[in-house]
Protein backbone atom coordinates (compact mmCIF):
# COMPACT_ATOMS: atom_id res chain seq x y z
CA UNK A 1 0.00 0.00 0.00
CA UNK A 2 1.35 3.42 -0.95
CA UNK A 3 1.25 5.91 1.87
CA UNK A 4 1.62 9.62 2.49
CA UNK A 5 3.29 10.84 5.66
CA UNK A 6 1.67 13.78 7.43
CA UNK A 7 3.86 15.71 9.84
CA UNK A 8 1.72 16.95 12.68
CA UNK A 9 1.70 16.97 16.48
CA UNK A 10 -0.11 14.33 18.49
CA UNK A 11 -3.17 16.50 19.26
CA UNK A 12 -3.67 17.24 15.55
CA UNK A 13 -3.39 13.56 14.62
CA UNK A 14 -5.98 12.69 17.25
CA UNK A 15 -8.26 15.44 15.92
CA UNK A 16 -7.86 13.97 12.42
CA UNK A 17 -8.77 10.47 13.62
CA UNK A 18 -11.90 11.73 15.36
CA UNK A 19 -12.78 13.87 12.34
CA UNK A 20 -12.70 10.81 10.07
CA UNK A 21 -15.03 8.93 12.42
CA UNK A 22 -17.44 11.87 12.56
CA UNK A 23 -17.41 12.29 8.78
CA UNK A 24 -17.87 8.57 8.12
CA UNK A 25 -20.97 8.55 10.32
CA UNK A 26 -22.41 11.60 8.55
CA UNK A 27 -21.51 10.78 4.94
CA UNK A 28 -21.93 7.01 5.01
CA UNK A 29 -24.65 6.04 7.50
CA UNK A 30 -25.24 2.40 8.41
CA UNK A 31 -27.61 0.66 6.00
CA UNK A 32 -26.53 2.63 2.92
CA UNK A 33 -25.34 1.01 -0.32
CA UNK A 34 -22.53 -1.54 -0.42
CA UNK A 35 -20.17 1.05 -1.90
CA UNK A 36 -21.01 3.48 0.89
CA UNK A 37 -20.40 0.78 3.48
CA UNK A 38 -17.00 0.03 1.93
CA UNK A 39 -16.09 3.72 2.14
CA UNK A 40 -17.35 3.86 5.72
CA UNK A 41 -15.24 0.84 6.69
CA UNK A 42 -12.16 2.30 4.98
CA UNK A 43 -12.54 5.63 6.82
CA UNK A 44 -13.10 3.95 10.18
CA UNK A 45 -10.04 1.76 9.52
CA UNK A 46 -7.97 4.82 8.67
CA UNK A 47 -9.24 6.62 11.77
CA UNK A 48 -8.27 3.68 13.98
CA UNK A 49 -4.81 3.55 12.41
CA UNK A 50 -4.30 7.30 12.87
CA UNK A 51 -5.43 7.19 16.50
CA UNK A 52 -3.08 4.25 17.16
CA UNK A 53 -0.18 6.08 15.52
CA UNK A 54 -0.95 9.24 17.47
CA UNK A 55 -0.57 7.32 20.73
CA UNK A 56 3.07 6.61 19.84
CA UNK A 57 4.17 10.22 20.48
CA UNK A 58 5.33 10.43 16.90
CA UNK A 59 5.40 13.73 15.03
CA UNK A 60 4.07 12.09 11.88
CA UNK A 61 1.39 9.66 10.74
CA UNK A 62 1.09 7.52 7.63
CA UNK A 63 -2.13 7.39 5.63
CA UNK A 64 -3.11 5.56 2.47
CA UNK A 65 -2.71 7.71 -0.63
CA UNK A 66 -5.96 6.22 -1.86
CA UNK A 67 -7.86 7.96 0.94
CA UNK A 68 -6.49 11.47 0.42
CA UNK A 69 -9.63 12.73 -1.33
CA UNK A 70 -11.89 11.30 1.38
CA UNK A 71 -9.67 12.72 4.12
CA UNK A 72 -9.73 16.14 2.47
CA UNK A 73 -13.54 15.95 2.31
CA UNK A 74 -13.67 14.91 5.98
CA UNK A 75 -11.42 17.79 7.05
CA UNK A 76 -13.46 20.28 5.05
CA UNK A 77 -16.67 18.92 6.59
CA UNK A 78 -15.28 19.08 10.13
CA UNK A 79 -13.91 22.58 9.54
CA UNK A 80 -17.39 23.74 8.53
CA UNK A 81 -18.93 22.10 11.62
CA UNK A 82 -16.38 23.44 14.11
CA UNK A 83 -15.72 26.75 15.78
CA UNK A 84 -12.01 25.84 15.98
CA UNK A 85 -11.26 25.95 12.26
CA UNK A 86 -7.51 26.52 12.50
CA UNK A 87 -6.50 22.92 13.23
CA UNK A 88 -8.50 21.63 10.26
CA UNK A 89 -6.95 24.29 8.01
CA UNK A 90 -3.47 23.24 9.18
CA UNK A 91 -4.25 19.58 8.55
CA UNK A 92 -5.52 20.44 5.06
CA UNK A 93 -2.28 22.33 4.36
CA UNK A 94 -0.24 19.36 5.54
CA UNK A 95 -2.32 16.96 3.44
CA UNK A 96 -1.62 19.18 0.41
CA UNK A 97 2.11 18.82 1.03
CA UNK A 98 2.69 22.26 2.55
CA UNK A 99 4.97 22.57 5.54
CA UNK A 100 3.39 23.78 8.76
CA UNK A 101 5.75 25.04 11.46
CA UNK A 102 5.47 23.98 15.09
CA UNK A 103 4.42 27.51 16.02
CA UNK A 104 1.49 27.36 13.60
CA UNK A 105 0.13 24.26 15.36
CA UNK A 106 -0.23 26.07 18.68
Amino acid sequence: MKTVTLKCPQHAAMKLGHCLQHYADAAYPPGASECAQASRAALFGAAESILTQSNNDSESIDISRRLRTNIKAALTYCEQQSEDKKIYQQLLKTLSGEAVSKDEWL
